[in-house]
């Protein structure tokens, strides 16, 4: 219990811990903040700042000896730490620890911020010599210490489960699609369920295996789910490809929106293959520590899991190629083998404590020991009008209220917004002979047209040697400037098809321009875009309302270059 090895009154350090533990978010992040806040020797006392500057007015942070930001907080975001809580945390001189995941992503950026902020100490996944390439002259003089992605949840320990011989299914796996500018490591966790799936007939093995994402399995039921299979298939997470400043992600997002069936193959040709192994951030799995939790084997492809298992001893590794495979199924298949694997992994990962959430408590009560003083005062009245000021709705943050009436709103005030659109009418008009209807399309085309001429968003026009004509939404208002090329591709029926990639920002944007009322842009390679089908079709009959519609989005800056296809703006 936390009390039994708590320092004495005077040595309790006050630790503000920044943090988004909305319910929505994974089990394991929610565990992850809990356990901060509920094990921690010292006082934590947590607080979100997304959305709300109003509040993060109200906090002084004098009125703590250290400040922990969560890795559920985004610190590159002005949306998670918006610029009243960076002048504080900027100017604080108490101990400032930073918690990070996701490091293949816009290192640039966050580690600018971190500078800015002075963050003094790291708790980074990334293993050397990944971590030494990323951080080592990003940000100098700060300690690092290497931590996991995942614990040892606290509920599956000591877990009744049944023996090998009873699970009905001998392996299953569940796998998500990961963005291909990860790299091939990303790939891996698909790449291994398809695989096995390939050779398992050969076997008789009954399998559960999939990674569509229909079939994914959440909270208990997944528990249930491993518990149920004799093993499970694993990778190493992480990836093999560092996008630096958020550049690839991008362009990748881009690319997948105009050739959203695209294979492995075209994209590294095309994008990916150069920065392949630019660094390669290789770690373990929260997934290992369920498995081991469950007394479900693991079959795993090689690798070094941040050090966690090891190959035979606690896991059946699997070669790329599947070049062994029978003989993981022979060790799958020995009763007692199997038993003495998943014990010893239980025991070394589990019942060893060595990978438990309170381990890492222990190890940040260390830290802010060992370099914060107890000098805050025991009152902090700044900190509860903080709170307080959190608990009031705020327009920013739409209640369920708004969200229910905005969703029933949206046909009305959607229609509202065409219907006072000439422009929009004259193109409804136009279309009504279309087989399909426009009436997706004009949804769209509103939010589209409205948030660009509000000045939420701008668009970058590009059309590609295939005849897709691809808007591309970037932060800021629109620049002045000149009627793009593209403009007469459209007029001549040069364009076969029109398409709207808003997930650079987001995946739905408001009818009126603006956050309220939100759409889902749609799906179309990515979360966040949308083609139009049925204009593009429409713009090959009558290009002119077409045109019309599309004019205020064709424009590019006076002096610059048309957009090339593949270049980064």
């Amino acid at each position: 219990m936390a009390w039994l090895r708590c320092p004495a009154v005077s040595e309790r350090r006050s630790i503000l811990l920044l943090c988004d533990e909305h319910r929505s978010h994974a089990a394991n992040l929610l565990q992850h903040v809990n356990a901060l806040h509920d094990l921690s020797a010292h006082e934590v006392l947590k607080f979100n700042p997304i959305d709300r500057p109003d509040a993060c007015e109200k906090l002084e942070l004098e009125e703590f000896d250290a400040v922990v930001v969560h890795y559920s907080i985004a610190v590159w975001s002005t949306r998670y730490l918006h610029e009243v809580l960076a002048w504080k945390l900027e100017a604080f001189r108490g101990l400032k620890v930073q918690f990070i995941q996701d490091e293949y992503r816009r290192v640039d950026d966050v580690t600018a911020k971190m500078r800015r902020l002075g963050i003094d100490v790291l708790f980074t996944c990334v293993p050397e010599p990944a971590a030494s390439e990323l951080y080592d002259s990003r940000l100098p003089g700060v300690t690092r210490i290497t931590t996991l992605p995942g614990y040892v949840p606290d509920e599956l320990v000591g877990r009744e489960t049944p023996p090998p011989a009873e699970r009905p299914v001998d392996v299953g796996y569940r796998a998500r699609e990961l963005p291909f500018w990860l790299g091939r490591l990303g790939r891996e966790k698909v790449e291994i369920a398809r695989d096995f799936l390939a050779h398992a007939p050969a076997y008789d093995l009954r399998c559960d295996i999939s990674s569509r994402e229909e079939d994914r399995i959440y909270g208990e039921a997944w528990n249930r789910f491993v518990a149920s299979c004799r093993a499970t298939l694993g990778t190493e997470s992480g990836s093999s490809i560092v996008d630096f400043d958020g550049s690839l992600e991008a362009r990748g997002k881009d690319y997948v929106a105009r050739h959203p069936e695209v294979d492995r193959e075209q994209v590294e040709r095309d994008l990916t293959g150069e920065y392949e192994g630019n660094v390669v951030i290789a770690t373990a799995s929260p997934r290992l520590f369920e498995a081991a939790a469950l007394r479900t084997a693991m079959i795993l492809f090689p690798g070094h899991y941040s050090g966690v298992v090891e190959p035979w001893t606690h896991y059946l590794p699997l070669e790329k190629d599947f070049s062994n495979l029978t003989e993981v199924v022979k060790r799958l298949r020995d009763r007692g083998s199997l038993e003495e694997l998943t014990e010893r992994a239980y025991d070394d990962l589990i019942a060893s404590r060595r990978y438990s959430l309170r381990a890492l408590v222990d190890q940040l009560d260390d830290v802010v020991s060992a370099r914060s003083p107890a000098r805050a005062p025991r009152s902090k009245p700044a900190y509860r009008r903080a709170v307080w000021r959190r608990r009031i709705p705020s327009w920013r943050q739409p209640s369920k209220l708004r969200v229910l009436a905005g969703t029933v709103l949206s046909p009305f005030v959607g229609s509202a917004l065409i219907v006072r659109d000439a422009t929009l009418r004259r193109l409804a008009l136009a279309g009504l002979s279309s087989p399909r209807g426009l009436g997706r399309d004009l949804w769209r085309l509103t939010a589209l047209r409205n948030g660009v001429r509000r000045g939420a968003f701008h668009v970058r026009p590009e059309l590609d040697g295939d005849g897709v004509l691809l808007f591309s939404s970037r932060p800021g208002p629109p620049p002045e400037g000149r009627l793009a090329g593209t403009a007469t591709a459209l007029a001549d029926g040069s364009v076969d098809e029109i398409v709207w990639n808003h997930s650079r920002l987001a995946v739905a944007a408001g009818l009126g321009g603006g956050a309220l009322l939100a759409i889902p842009v749609g799906h179309h390679g990515v979360d966040g875009a949308y083609s139009f089908a049925t204009l593009a079709a429409l713009a090959k009959r009558k290009p002119k309302p077409v045109l019309a519609a599309l004019e205020p989005l064709l424009r590019e800056p006076v002096g610059e270059p048309a957009q090339q296809v593949g270049v980064e703006a």
